[in-house]
């Protein structure tokens, strides 16, 4: 296990579309599956711990990302913006970012109510 600490940022290749996912957190921990592998297994990220990949800007106390499973799971004070989907100031308990399908999901997800307003407006208007 690598332990980094005091303000550390690491970026991870992406696809074309989405571009490298970048992590800042105060303390992160890398671990790899064997003396002898260069890829990382998991990479631990704790305290203030903030994500983007491309416009997406993620913001939790913590973040684990599984290399194996392509997956990034956010735990507590999640908050998330995503101005190209017209998304700001979501907030929630937990969320899981799936690398290889780009999918997202917010656990304990709370919209801000000029976001679920502007929403209703657009679907009246169809």
């Amino acid at each position: 296990v690598t332990k980094m600490s005091g303000g550390v940022e690491i970026s991870l290749q992406g696809d074309e579309e989405r571009g490298p996912l970048t992590a800042i957190a105060n303390t992160i921990d890398i671990a790899y599956p064997d003396a002898t592998t260069a890829a990382p297994s998991v990479v631990k990220m704790t305290d203030d711990v903030q994500v983007k990949m491309g416009e997406t800007r993620i913001l939790s106390n913590t973040a684990d990302l599984n290399m194996a499973e392509e997956v990034v799971l956010f735990e507590g004070n999640l908050r998330m913006d995503d101005p190209e989907q017209g998304i700001r100031d979501v907030t929630g308990t937990h969320a899981r970012y799936d690398m290889k399908t780009g999918g997202f999901k917010i656990f304990g997800a709370d919209v801000p109510e000029y976001q679920r307003r502007s929403s209703d407006e657009s679907q009246e208007k169809t």
